[in-house]
């Protein structure tokens, strides 16, 4: 039953975003991640997790796919708090830049 009573302002509602598409192959994958985490055809670089439905298992689902496509470990806290697939894109770039700085000073 309809509480017929009951009326949301349009002002409270969130506003759409623009799709705004992956410019690198990094932000490629993540959509295709996220895409793949929330069972949706498309997502945006700039689209929100929760926004989008996604929760702590979602982002769970997202940091194993992280882990297995780009062989980096992203902590779950880090990925709630960056809940912006081209912000986690940035994650993904400067951890994988930090562990081949490791890897070079390692050999030397």
């Amino acid at each position: 039953m309809r509480d017929e009573g009951v009326r949301i302002s349009r002002s409270q509602l969130p506003l759409p975003r623009a799709y705004v598409a992956p410019r690198d192959h990094v932000e490629a994958a993540l959509a295709e991640i996220w895409c793949a985490a929330l069972s949706m055809d498309c997502v945006g670089v700039e689209d929100e997790l929760t926004d989008l439905g996604g929760d702590s298992f979602e982002a769970e689902l997202i940091s194993m796919s992280i882990e297995e496509k780009f062989g980096l470990h992203i902590a779950l806290s880090k990925l709630m708090n960056t809940p912006i697939a081209a912000l986690a894109a940035e994650l993904v770039r400067r951890q994988a830049e930090q562990e081949r700085a490791a890897a070079a000073s390692s050999r030397s």
